[in-house]
């Protein structure tokens, strides 16, 4: 029954859209690779090897005539079929040589040729006007097609690599390689790139001078720089000038340019320094690593505005550096060991610093709820300051400025401020592992933790708006504490019909703290004695049962939405992770 539903606004009844609507995904993958080695001498030997993979999607998409988004165009529904085809080929020679009778001096040079190539075919169809029943849901039912929509899109890259390796007893390795790269993607200009990187280790537990310490099982040190390129994330045919169809006159078919094109755009650079040490003591009952990296990304892919005169808005160029620099940190340990029972334990953190070194022109890039600026971190908020509720009125308030010390009830007297101590970057982040095994049972327990940033929800202004959209959406619960009479202290503000002085704006008073622990995996496993299994020829039964994401902690009980979300820390009213009990026999042969 329909008469019942209400609808304001384009928001509809949930429950009567997951029932009368449809949308459904299927997908086919296949996977496979092929690999020969020929020995040519005693030290050199020839590889080729050979992966591919297959895949096609296929989508349909139907919203019904009765009721919700599809009622005004009576029904409506959306296909596409998506084939993506890609595969690397790589040969090259290995030529390893000993120095001495013992076989531990020795060097490995490799030097080959990769291609690899995507291919990628997309076919979309939509159409309009169903027939008055849910039983035709296809679009061979639709009165009036909508979209129809098909393009081939091909990308690839060819890479001449080398690499040598010298290893001195173990106690000194040092490594090097270059490669040149080239992609379809970049201007015809720069299409290719050379890389390079280089790195030593020394294993000084290996030295006389601690070979006798019975106490010390690993102690190493090792360090590399290197410059590689990234042509991931820039697209098909980012480099060149297009035309695009659909600008029809008089009923014909015309076309018209739609993007101005690069000839100059380039690889992205990454320069990276790394320097870290592991160590393990008492035969491995206590390890750990500690990494320092500092990573430089120069050349990054962005779009610059244009002038309108120009007929395009904007143009793809390479143009700004970012600086990524922190610490890695592992400890492990084995507290117990018996002959039958282990108990092993591990704890990470890791900690990271972005910086944008420079921009385009030196100009400041928008983004939203962030601002890019030189010299600050990419991932600051740049939002009108939140000052709370004013308890003799209800009036929003914010501050005018970022030095925080002055207020107003009025929006339009406050700017935006970049605020570093604000940011979507978490300051600490890692997991807390222990496993314990006896005889053939197991129980692993996972936590993770990330504290120190600040996450966003754009849609706070629509879900806790104070009046200004009610009977469009549904309010959060929060907006109960909302300012009642003169004295209270809340921070949200006096609802009135139509809103209150726009305090549903976008502003800090919609970021919350991501601090949170959850307990993100814990499996419980038995592996079946192989006496019971080989008659079977069996080699391995285990069996399992295994939560996921089953408790989390945080520490602002006012955020409205779960804490773990994507790079930028913003809710997009994103499903939250599952709760789930899976259990599983895994069969080794």
């Amino acid at each position: 029954m329909l008469l019942n539903f209400q609808k304001n606004g384009g928001v509809f009844n949930p429950l009567v859209r997951a029932s009368y609507n449809k949308n459904t995904t299927k997908q086919t993958t296949l996977r496979g690779y092929v690999t020969g080695e020929a020995k040519i001498m005693t030290d050199l030997k020839f590889t080729s090897r050979y992966s591919a993979e297959y895949f096609d999607v296929s989508e349909d998409a139907y919203r019904n005539p009765f009721y919700g988004d599809g009622q005004a165009q009576g029904g409506d529904a959306f296909s596409a079929y998506t084939r993506l085809f890609n595969y690397t080929f790589s040969n090259f020679f290995d030529y390893r040589k000993s120095i001495n009778k013992a076989q531990d001096v020795y060097f490995d040079v490799k030097l080959g040729y990769e291609a690899s190539a995507i291919k990628n075919y997309t076919l979309q169809a939509g159409g309009q006007a169903f027939p008055a029943t849910l039983a035709l849901q296809y679009l061979a039912s639709a009165a009036t097609p909508t979209t129809a929509y098909t393009i081939p899109r091909d990308r690839a890259n060819t890479s001449t690599f080398s690499s040598a390796d010298f290893n001195y007893k173990n106690r000194y390795v040092v490594t090097g390689s270059f490669h040149r790269d080239g992609s379809s993607v970049f201007g015809a200009n720069f299409r290719y790139g050379n890389f390079w990187s280089a790195g030593g280790t020394w294993n000084a537990s290996e030295e006389k001078f601690l070979k006798d310490k019975k106490w010390i099982t690993l102690l190493k040190l090792r360090s590399s720089y290197g410059i590689t390129g990234n042509s991931l994330g820039f697209g098909y045919y980012t480099s060149l000038a297009t035309y695009g169809y659909g600008s029809n006159y008089t009923g014909l078919p015309g076309s018209a340019p739609n993007k101005v094109g690069n000839p100059n755009l380039s690889w992205e650079n990454n320069k990276q320094f790394n320097v870290g040490l592991d160590v393990a003591f008492f035969k491995s009952r206590l390890y750990g690593s500690l990494d320092y990296y500092d990573r430089k990304s120069d050349g990054l892919l962005a779009t610059i505005p244009l002038s309108p005169t120009s007929g395009f808005t904007g143009q793809n160029q390479n143009i700004g550096v970012i600086q990524n620099k922190g610490i890695e940190l592992l400890i492990g340990g084995k507290p117990l060991v018996t002959k039958n029972f282990n108990w092993d334990i591990t704890f990470n953190i890791a900690h990271n610093n972005n910086k944008v070194l420079s921009l385009y022109n030196h100009s400041p890039v928008n983004a939203g709820q962030f601002k890019y600026t030189e010299g600050n971190t990419l991932q600051a908020y740049f939002l009108r300051p939140w000052a709370g509720v004013d308890p003799a009125n209800g009036d929003p308030l914010w501050y005018t400025d970022a030095t925080h010390k002055s207020t107003t009830n009025a929006i339009n007297k406050t700017t935006q401020v970049l605020d570093n101590t604000k940011t979507a970057m978490p300051k600490y982040y890692g997991a807390f592992t222990n496993t314990f095994s006896y005889k053939g049972i197991s129980l692993t327990a996972q936590l993770y933790y990330n504290f120190g940033n600040y996450l966003y929800d754009p849609y706070g202004s629509y879900l806790s708006s104070e009046g200004i959209y009610l009977g469009v959406f549904g309010q959060m619960s929060q907006e109960l504490n909302s300012w009642k009479k003169a004295g209270d202290i809340t921070n949200i503000p006096k609802i009135i019909s139509g809103g209150n002085k726009n305090s549903y704006r976008a502003s800090s008073r919609f970021l919350y703290k991501g601090d949170y622990i959850r307990l993100r995996d814990v499996q419980f496993g038995y592996t079946v004695p192989q006496k019971y299994t080989h008659k079977a020829y069996i080699n391995n039964l285990n069996i399992y049962v295994r939560g996921t994401n089953l408790l989390t902690f945080k520490t602002d009980k006012y955020l409205p939405f779960d804490t773990e979300t994507g790079v930028n820390s913003t809710n997009n009213l994103d499903v939250f992770p599952l709760k789930s009990i899976t259990v599983g026999i895994k069969i080794g042969l």
